[in-house]
């Protein structure tokens, strides 16, 4: 059926599209579907009643994804690029269900453009019942476009940017504000036992048993299904999730050492730099919700013609920027000719003036339509082709061998390492080596492959397993016109209705698969096709969580239901039932989104005391869900990770050290407001006390972030870093200043006042005391512990032995990590000769350790 088009929405006629029979999977276990076979069957019996009703009219609702942006001034080129991240299912769906992690701060620009698009998403996907008002019309991207030109100024000028730029842009900001260090694998204390102590002896076998197993398919190097990222390469991954590139990984070796060495070339990054001593903490790597989607890594070999030497770099990437050929045969021949001889090069990308469109595209770009599609046009498959296909580097771009020691003629080319659950393919259509008045568009046209699948078999590294490479397009940019002036529009697969829609502005309609293959893509976005054999059904573990969920206790004494997670603040932490489970939120996304979920990441919120290192009881319940507890064990079996949480127990140690953490931070912010001044005179001192500026950047973001809830968030300052403002130029001799330090880029200046707080809160030094806000001026003598007067009132309100001074301390909150016996323990005391005086021995405050978390 046609949908009835509006402005901004998409309106479908009620009961157009019926319910469909339900398919359970081969490989999965067909009595987690019974269920849903019921509740299909309650609705069947209650259709007859439905029918006896009085005919009413039909009504209207709204499809759930088709909403229009307003265009607040060229901004095209965000709308459509915000519609394609609004169909990216696993993204979309990870904002909307972890707000309380990606909106928990907006006092910075990336946190408010996290809170934006989670009010986006929410409008294009959210309940009905929640949203309905709101989608009547365009919504007005305002939030997002004002953090975006705080973050980026170039964005501020109301001109015509590049949709893939700012698709790039809005994805590097997004990682570095939700970005998180967990570790490379599953910690080995996983599969010894489950966490709650309180589980019956029939929960601990079965955990014991599924562990046990676990820990033979991660660590016994036996096989593992290939949609588990335990059995991919990103168990090796470093650092990688950076957008702004690290520093590649570099391997070289000869061409008869590389069959050998492309499994080490592979896990390059998983060890620790070179020179660098081992490290007893287990390696961990930086992930986000962005990395975990759009990040791959690809392979850039290069093989010296001469002595056959080849070098290996591993890069990751978030996109891939690929040309266009001129005719689809030219990458084909490319390769082959390539391979045949290695004095043949690819020609590079003509930007000439035959078959262009530009001029008729700024009159509407329907001439494409008018004259039918181009039958030599490229499929997508032919542009990665050309981008993978070997190179020669000769002439200038000769290639520097590191065994020849000398440039030769060279042979390079790309293999895609690590293929991303969602790949974006940038068409290289503009190029602007003489600006943007002398740039050229590359208008050649490339089929959009509507229905067909993109294989990247061909172009996977040796070093790695080419199952999986299959890829689906669900949305891609269309830019209309020239590079001077032109228009973006977007269009989209609807995932439930399969569908394709197109999003021009606030203007949305359905459009037919031969409009959207006669589009001129710039942007594309693949989601990656789970192999049949290993894709479970989602459909089951919903009805399985529907089913556990009847199992948790009533809310009141009516009879309701506990039917979400919300409003149970205590209950489930008492709560214990033989046949339910909980299984982390964020896993639970990603099996539901994403091809490859991974092992089971409940240890990421278990704390070392083997429970939830948590102190809201909210924030426990909307990181879990409750599922049946034999499905949580065959879930650990078939995907590794875990353990089994059988009820959610919050840690009375690590809340002592959150709740310490928290007091000491709000206290400490009060403390500097009131005494970082110059109008007390000299109630703050009569000396300047300078700090390394990078500490005291480090402290302002420390003392401004929001309360901690669980011991992740627990990452203070550290120790006040000043021994590096000197150095030791003789080495026998004594360290001084180094020379040429600057005011506010390398060091600031606090008071006695403030100093004293720092000091005594975070320990470090050295103090350098000045007379004057310079490092060369005269050197004062230490005014001590200058304490204001709020601190000295609480030294004498202990509390269980230990006072409230010493509760805002270095010793008490990271020494000790908010542990009252830990603290009176090593509270080691001397009684002097007049046996009236005590010295406390503990360590010297320039020996604190950083507090930064476990």
């Amino acid at each position: 059926q046609v949908l009835n088009c509006t402005v901004g929405m998409v309106e479908l006629p009620r009961g157009s599209d019926g319910v469909g029979p339900v398919v359970c999977r081969s490989g999965w276990r067909s009595e987690f579907s019974s269920a849903h076979v019921k509740r299909a069957s309650k609705r069947s019996a209650a259709a007859p009643q439905a029918s006896s009703m009085r005919s009413r009219p039909a009504k209207k609702r709204v499809i759930k994804g088709a909403v229009g942006l307003e265009n607040l001034g060229n901004t095209c080129f965000m709308n459509s690029g915000l519609q394609c991240l609004c169909f990216t299912h696993a993204l979309q769906k990870y904002f909307r269900h972890h707000r309380h992690i990606v909106a928990k701060d907006t006092s910075t620009p990336a946190g408010r453009l996290a809170a934006a698009l989670c009010e986006l998403f929410e409008r294009h996907w959210g309940k009905p019942g929640l949203t309905e008002t709101a989608r009547h019309g365009p919504f007005a991207p305002q939030d997002v476009l004002k953090a975006i030109q705080q973050l980026n100024p170039i964005f501020a000028e109301y001109q015509q940017q590049d949709s893939q730029e700012l698709l790039r842009f809005i994805l590097d900001c997004l990682h570095e504000e939700l970005r998180s260090e967990v570790p490379v694998e599953v910690p080995s204390w996983v599969q010894q036992s489950p966490v709650s102590e309180s589980s019956t002896s029939t929960q601990k076998e079965t955990s014991q048993q599924s562990s046990q197993e676990t820990g033979q398919q991660t660590n016994g190097g036996s096989s593992v299904p290939s949609w588990s990222l335990c059995a991919g390469s990103d168990s090796a991954a470093d650092d990688m999730g950076e957008i702004t590139l690290p520093e590649p990984v570099i391997v070289s070796c000869s061409s008869d050492e590389l069959s050998a060495n492309s499994e080490a070339c592979a896990e390059s990054g998983a060890g620790p730099a070179p020179g660098s001593s081992p490290s007893t903490s287990p390696p961990t790597r930086i992930t986000s919700i962005v990395s975990e989607v759009f990040q791959g890594r690809q392979v850039s070999s290069v093989r010296c013609l001469e002595c056959g030497h080849t070098s290996r770099t591993v890069e990751p990437f978030f996109d891939l920027s690929v040309p266009i050929p001129n005719t689809p045969q030219e990458s084909a021949a490319g390769e082959e000719s390539a391979h045949a001889s290695s004095s043949s090069r690819a020609s590079p990308v003509s930007y000439g003036s035959g078959g262009w469109l530009n001029g008729l595209k700024l009159v509407g770009g329907f001439v494409k339509n008018l004259i039918g599609s181009d039958p030599h046009a490229s499929e997508v498959i032919d542009c990665v082709r050309k981008y993978c296909q070997p190179e020669l580097l000769t002439g200038r771009e000769a290639y520097e061998c590191d065994k020849c020691r000398t440039k030769r003629d060279a042979e390079k080319r790309y293999t895609i390492q690590q293929l991303p659950e969602v790949l974006c393919i940038h068409l290289k259509r503009f190029r602007c080596d003489g600006g943007w008045l002398t740039g050229t568009k590359n208008s050649k046209p490339v089929t959009v492959p509507t229905d067909e699948v993109l294989d990247l078999s061909d172009f996977v590294d040796p070093s790695v397993s080419s199952e999986g490479a299959q890829y689906q397009l669900y949305a891609f940019v269309q830019h209309i016109g020239s590079l001077g002036s032109g228009h973006y529009i977007s269009y989209a697969r609807h995932r439930k209705k399969n569908r394709w829609i197109e999003f021009d502005d606030s203007r949305v309609r359905e459009c037919t698969v031969d409009e959207v293959r006669e589009a001129e893509p710039y942007v594309l976005f693949f989601q990656r096709i789970p192999p049949e054999d290993a894709a479970p059904s989602r459909l089951d573990l919903r009805e399985d969580r529907l089913s556990a969920v009847d199992q948790l206790p009533r809310l009141s004494d009516s009879g309701q239901e506990a039917c979400s997670m919300q409003n149970l603040n205590g209950i489930l932490e008492r709560f214990v039932a033989p046949d339910v489970a909980f299984v982390s939120r964020r896993w639970y996304v990603r099996f539901t989104t994403m091809c490859q979920p991974g092992p089971i990441d409940n240890y990421l919120h278990v704390c070392p005391h083997r429970k939830l290192g948590a102190i809201d009881d909210s924030w426990c319940q909307q990181n879990f869900v409750p599922v049946s507890a034999d499905l949580c064990a065959a879930l650990i079996h078939e995907f590794g990770g875990g353990p089994v949480l059988s009820r959610l127990e919050k840690c009375t140690k690590c809340c002592d050290w959150i709740v310490a953490y928290n007091k000491r931070k709000e206290v400490e912010f009060e403390l500097i407001n009131k005494y970082d001044t110059k109008e007390l005179g000299g109630k703050v001192g009569d000396h300047w006390y300078l700090v390394h500026n990078a500490w005291v950047n480090n402290w302002k973001r420390y003392v401004r972030s929001p309360k901690a809830v669980h011991i992740h968030h627990i990452k203070g300052p550290g120790k006040i870093s000043n021994d590096r403002l000197f150095h030791r130029p003789d080495p026998a001799g004594p360290s001084v200043v180094k020379p040429n330090l600057r005011l506010r880029q390398d060091f600031a200046g606090v008071n006695a006042v403030v100093w004293s707080v720092l000091h005594y809160m975070h320990g470090g030094g050295p103090p350098i005391c000045r007379q004057d806000l310079s490092l060369t001026s005269q050197e004062m003598p230490s005014e001590g512990h200058v304490l204001p007067e709020e601190l000295k009132l609480q030294a004498d309100q202990p509390s269980a032995g230990v006072s409230s001074l010493d509760r805002l301390g270095w010793r008490f909150v990271d020494g000790c990590q908010g542990d009252t016996d830990a603290f009176l323990s090593k509270q080691v005391v001397e009684v002097d000769a007049a046996g009236d005086k005590q010295v406390d021995v503990m360590p010297a405050a320039n020996e604190a350790p950083a507090a930064d978390g476990l």
